[in-house]
């Protein structure tokens, strides 16, 4: 079971989900954005990077299991050296 994070807690470089599914891919919190709710995830789908904005209470810490399952199915986690800045 995944834990919701608050917006205080959460940090660039920190590895979030947005679903509670085991299969869920593990993304990269790459930019919080001020007055706003929203936050931007990071996360590679094979050799494509990808990047998308989330509410950040759709944000949940993932599960060891989550974690494992998304590097077997999707490959290596997006490490903060990683984050693009669009």
């Amino acid at each position: 079971m995944t834990r919701k994070i608050t917006k205080k807690s959460m940090y660039v470089g920190m590895l979030v989900v947005t679903s509670d599914l085991l299969g869920a891919q593990v993304r990269t919190l790459s930019h919080i954005f001020k007055d706003t709710n929203m936050v931007e995830l990071q996360w590679m789908e094979g050799t494509s990077h990808c990047s998308q904005g989330f509410d950040y209470s759709l944000c949940s810490i993932p599960s060891i299991k989550q974690i494992e399952h998304s590097i077997n199915d999707h490959g290596a986690l997006l490490g903060v050296n990683e984050i693009l800045n669009f």
